[in-house]
């Protein structure tokens, strides 16, 4: 969902937050509220099983040119939490995602 573009999904023509796209915007805190706010309703429309429990998206401090988006959420009904975290490299235009746990 994070990585999957509006339009590339057949018959689901807004389905996908197309982080691919952010790289191209200029960072300023308007972009990174655009990318929380596309993350939530996604999320919420297309993810339904899933509760967010906490959402964050900033710069990070050592690095001018790197974005952490870190997603903690839950699914009640098999009881698993999880953290996602997700790196968009704006020097080498890529984008790096990694699960830090599961808790069952």
């Amino acid at each position: 969902l994070l990585m999957t573009s509006p339009g590339e999904r057949i018959q689901l023509p807004n389905y996908g937050v197309g982080l691919r796209r952010f790289l191209f915007e200029p960072l300023t805190s308007d972009t990174l509220s655009s990318i929380e706010s596309r993350i939530s309703s996604q999320v919420s429309s297309y993810l339904t099983y899933l509760t967010i429990d906490d959402l964050s998206v900033g710069a990070d401090s050592n690095n001018d040119y790197l974005v952490r988006i870190k997603l903690s959420f839950s699914v009640d009904s098999v009881e698993i939490e999880d953290v996602l975290v997700v790196d968009l490299d704006y020097s080498s235009m890529s984008l790096v995602s990694d699960a830090i746990g599961v808790n069952y």
